[in-house]
């Protein structure tokens, strides 16, 4: 969307609330345990700007090896578009970007239901090689789910077991915009 955006819902994925997100699975760094949680581990990535220590993130506390191809998701509770909506947030990764001759890496994929997941109705897979330890924003036009009410679905998938002992995926400042 061209020109400012007001936020129609805001989640900076403060330590001591979850803000209805579903963890599937759900990480449990005591266990090392790889999966979804708000938490402030591994300590990379460190926040800039007004992004909070405490981030949305895909590991163990330390990186997400779990000894086999490791994959999951975190979906938002159900969410109104505004008119001329669009979803943004801050990303930040340490994930694998190239698997030797096989080609196949990571994969961050983020998600859009208005039938909880019944069926995908967009999605975005981001590129691993653009943006590796630095904190990008991201958006995505929403106009199709205009008026209606949508859950948003970060997915994560490692594809293989090669290089699946680095930090993982972050997430802060998740916002439903629309146009001033």
């Amino acid at each position: 969307t061209a020109g400012p955006c007001v936020s129609a819902h805001k989640d900076t994925f403060d330590c001591s609330k979850n803000d209805g997100w579903v963890f599937d699975p759900a990480a449990d760094d005591a266990k090392k345990t790889v999966g979804w949680g708000i938490d402030e581990t591994p300590k990379d990535p460190a926040p800039t700007g007004d992004l909070k220590q405490c981030t949305l993130n895909f590991n163990n506390g330390t990186d997400y090896d779990s000894g086999g191809i490791t994959k999951g998701s975190a979906t938002s509770k159900e969410l109104m578009v505004p008119k001329g909506g669009q979803v943004a947030f801050w990303s930040w990764q340490d994930v694998e970007t190239f698997s030797g001759g096989s080609g196949q890496v990571d994969k961050r994929i983020v998600e859009v239901s208005g039938d909880d997941f019944k069926t995908t109705e967009a999605s975005w897979e981001l590129d691993n090689k653009i943006g590796k330890k630095k904190w990008m924003r991201h958006t995505y036009v929403l106009d199709k789910f205009e008026g209606k009410k949508v859950k948003i679905r970060f997915r994560f998938d490692s594809v293989d077991t090669i290089g699946n002992s680095t930090a993982g995926w972050f997430i802060d400042n998740f916002e439903l915009e629309s146009p001033k």
